[in-house]
């Protein structure tokens, strides 16, 4: 979770996401589960926890945080593509 949330406050010194109200979001990859942290441009923690590699689960995990005022990281790994379908499916 260390390496997720240096990431993201790494994002959240780059100029272009000053001073806009966004939450942002990364997500590891596993095979069974995911584990995630949802936080704000100050680096404060909203959400973090693991959860069931499912789209329920997953649809929970973001539930309650409007698509336009989150920008989500998904670990870049050989199961990638599965998590990104369901996230694309959850803000049809």
């Amino acid at each position: 979770m260390k390496v997720l949330t240096t990431i993201i406050s790494t994002l959240l010194n780059k100029s272009e996401v000053i001073g806009m109200d966004k939450l942002y979001c990364g997500i590891d990859i596993h095979k069974e589960t995911f584990v995630g942290c949802i936080m704000d441009m100050n680096g404060t923690v909203i959400r973090e926890h693991g959860f069931m590699a499912n789209k329920d689960a997953l649809e929970r995990f973001i539930s309650g945080i409007p698509n336009s005022k989150i920008k989500i990281a998904i670990e870049a790994c050989g199961i990638w593509r599965g998590a990104y379908k369901t996230l694309s499916e959850l803000w049809i």
